[in-house]
């Protein structure tokens, strides 16, 4: 099993950091950080303290395997590649232990170990780096089960303590790589309780149950607990707004019944035909199911029915039948939007835990099928070579697929046709292209992804930018207008909006940028030569609009306005805390000034940084900022929103409901409150 999966998955070795890999591996800032607890104390997702919706991942063993492979050969992604494949080998060596533990005969233990070694499905998570939560959340829970398994045979009372022990640690270390790893605790909780081999009572049983449940209910607390403070105070998306890859988030309530046993249905027919593999499967490639004749909902449900069917008429005589099925729920559940939502509605990563323990399942079922037509064996191997010989060609053509960001996506989304095409891949593919020089081909696929999902900032943001690049200013105001509406805190859509002004306006950007910098440097006392040079950079150049108001302060450190300025070139730079301290600064020269107390308030907001959150500084500078300035619409927006960050979320629903009301000569607007209302009620 070890070796096929190492042969399938060699042509993978080569690729390069690919999709999420850029964000969690190449371009998080937890990787590379001096301070080992870092991946102890930070959300999975980096960078996301400016969104209150998506940072509720907390996978710190995954994040520190990569610190540690960082430290050993820094960004190389080849020995990245080469661990997701070594690991996958080692568990698919297990899975085929496990069969055999549970009794399976050695012919079928080899074919369905090799099933899970070289199924294409699983590509996603060996061929792209970010998987690795995946496979160390499998490879942990197949660990504590098989140190549980033989932890209860030993007969020397220090022996069997201590691999239950081990058994409890790799179980934990399971749930800490991804949330589908709490499998490991239900199974081995699921084995400790059962009656021992050979007892001719059930004597004991209230022993077993605390020696299960005890372990098992404090490191999941305790899991809880630190999850809750790392991740903002938040356990899940529940009560959030789930980001657009779950449509489920605002479909009707019949399609949130309906939509997960579909998915499971989607799920099993991909593992029995995988010939159509995407990388995304977000708003518009899977639409919420709400009719009762869909196919898939219905293969979901005579799946999971026959599972259960199974296990109540074996289950007695085979306990294995029962730890398999405990197993693949506790496995799936987490990730199949039934208990709650995730924020994506469908991967095929996350396939990979539960398909382990169908494989187990299908190596007991198949020894089944064979003693009874043994006279077909020959036959039967024969079917299952060649489904084999099928399964691993589809997975090393799939492989070189994830080469790297462009790859996969350009290949996916050629793969789909409209109008069931992802907005996300329109997105990225049109940033390629704008990057290729070709501004219409980009605009083009924006345009559809705004079709898809009108009400994400960043689709109108990158189709405004794509227009300017066409010379066509006016368009891009617009564009860059409903970015601005949607999300006004971002600081990059306004200067790309006050950027197409200057265009639309007959003026150059850049060459008046270069321009006013080169005066600026050589009249370095001039205030009017710096101020046209700072608001030029907070256009056309972020990074220097911080030189250039610093000089402003250190000239003219009596202007508000100055300062106010640096602290926002501060932030747009990507330095929070430094923006908070000049906006502090600012604060004991001009007390009222609604506008720093506002956007200090926004900083102070951001739970995911320990290094700024203060809910109550935030609130008291968002109150202040609406004393000072009661008629300023987006002071009272912004005290809404810290409101949801750190007070009541009920008041906050409350105070949204109200902007809601308030907004009726502007459909988008009311809508995003009304939105975000219904999200703070079902807190």
């Amino acid at each position: 099993m070890a070796l096929a999966a190492l042969l399938v998955y060699a042509n993978s070795a080569p690729n390069r950091f690919a999709y999420d890999d850029v964000a969690v591996v190449r371009e998080n800032p937890l990787v590379a950080d001096a301070h080992w607890w870092s991946a102890w104390t930070h959300p999975y997702w980096p960078a996301l303290g400016q969104s209150a919706y998506e940072v509720v991942a907390y996978r710190p063993v995954t994040i520190q395997t990569f610190r540690w492979q960082y430290q050993l050969s820094g960004l190389n992604p080849l020995p990245f590649h080469l661990f997701n494949v070594l690991l996958h080998a080692a568990i698919s060596a297990g899975g085929w232990w496990l069969a055999r533990r549970f009794g399976a005969s050695a012919g079928v233990a080899l074919f369905a170990g090799l099933v899970f070694a070289v199924h294409p499905l699983h590509t996603e998570a060996v061929a792209n780096v970010v998987g690795r939560g995946d496979l160390l959340a499998a490879g942990g829970t197949l660990l504590a089960v098989g140190l549980a398994l033989i932890g209860r045979e030993r007969a020397s009372t220090r022996a069997r303590a201590g691999l239950w022990c081990a058994a409890w640690v790799a179980a934990s270390l399971a749930l800490l790589s991804k949330e589908n790893g709490i499998a490991g605790l239900v199974v081995v909780a699921l084995i400790a309780v059962r009656k021992p081999a050979g007892a001719q009572n059930a004597s004991h049983v209230g022993r077993r149950l605390v020696r299960a449940l005890v372990p098992a209910l404090v490191i999941f607390a305790g899991y809880l607990l630190v999850r809750y403070e790392v991740c903002g105070a938040r356990l899940s998306v529940t009560g959030q707004r789930v980001a657009v890859a779950n449509p489920l988030d605002d479909a009707p309530e019949i399609a949130r019944w309906l939509t997960p046993p579909a998915l499971l249905g989607r799920y099993v027919a991909l593992s029995i035909s995988p010939h159509r593999l995407l990388c995304d499967y977000s708003l518009n490639v899977l639409p919420p199911v709400t009719d009762l004749a869909d196919a898939m909902l219905w293969l979901g449900i005579v799946f999971l029915a026959g599972c259960a069917a199974l296990v109540a008429r074996f289950g007695r005589q085979q306990p294995a039948y029962v730890l398999l099925f405990v197993g693949f729920c506790a496995s799936y559940l987490p990730v199949s939007n039934a208990l709650m939502l995730i924020d994506t509605i469908f991967a095929e990563r996350l396939w990979y835990g539960p398909s382990l323990w169908l494989c187990i399942a299908l190596a007991l079922g198949l020894d089944v099928v064979i003693e009874r037509y043994a006279e077909h064996r020959k036959m039967l191997s024969g079917l299952g070579a060649v489904a084999l010989v099928a399964l691993a060609a589809r997975t090393m053509v799939r492989n070189p697929d994830w080469r790297d960001t462009r790859t996969i996506i350009a290949r996916d989304l050629a793969e789909m046709q409209p109008p069931h095409r992802s907005a996300r891949l329109c997105l990225f593919h049109a940033e390629d292209l704008l990057a290729d020089g070709l501004p219409e081909d980009a605009a083009t696929l924006l345009r559809e992804a705004i079709t898809i999902y009108p009400d994400e900032a960043r689709y109108h943001r990158a189709l405004g930018r794509a227009l300017l690049a066409m010379g066509n200013p006016m368009e891009a105001i617009v564009a860059l207008r409903d970015a601005v509406k949607i999300d006004p805190s971002r600081r990059e859509s306004i200067a790309l909006l006050e950027q197409a002004k200057l265009a639309a306006a007959g003026h150059d950007p850049q060459a008046e940028y270069a321009a006013a910098r080169a005066e600026a440097e050589a009249h370095s006392h001039d205030l009017g030569a710096l101020t046209r040079w700072a608001r030029l950079a907070e256009t056309v150049a972020p990074q220097d609009a911080v030189e250039a108001y610093r000089q402003l302060t250190s000239v003219a450190p009596d202007n508000v306005a100055h300062w106010s300025g640096l602290a926002l070139a501060e932030y747009a730079a990507g330095n929070a805390v430094a923006s908070a301290e000049t906006y502090r600064s600012l604060l004991k020269h001009w007390p009222d000034n609604w506008n720093a107390h506002t956007n200090l308030a926004l900083l102070l907001m951001d739970r995911a940084n320990p290094a700024l959150y203060d809910a109550d500084a935030a609130l008291a500078h968002a109150n202040r900022a609406v004393e000072l300035a009661p008629a300023n619409w987006q002071l009272r927006v912004n005290l809404a929103e810290v409101t949801a960050r750190c007070g009541d979320p009920q008041l906050a629903a409350t105070m949204f409901e109200v902007l809601a009301d308030q907004s009726a000569d502007d459909p988008t607007a009311q809508r995003l409150y009304r939105e975000r209302a219904r999200h703070l009620r079902s807190q």
